[in-house]
């Protein structure tokens, strides 16, 4: 799965704010978009990058099969 594939599966306040940050968006920009307080953009953009590395980590690492 590539980046922009995992994006989709993040739900949207994760997904625009890290595509935000991307883009060169500065913590009040984010807030703005989301409508959100400018001090909770650093823990939602943490808590996003985690998700994310866990989707692509999930879908890099092969399936343990039982047994």
């Amino acid at each position: 799965m590539d980046r922009q594939t995992a994006l989709l599966e993040l739900p949207t306040a994760h997904a625009v704010a890290l595509r935000l940050r991307a883009a060169g968006a500065g913590d009040n920009a984010v807030a703005q978009a989301l409508g959100i307080p400018e001090t909770s953009v650093g823990g939602l953009i943490r808590i996003a990058e985690a998700k994310l590395a866990a989707l692509l980590e999930q879908e890099a690492s092969p399936a343990l099969e039982p047994g």
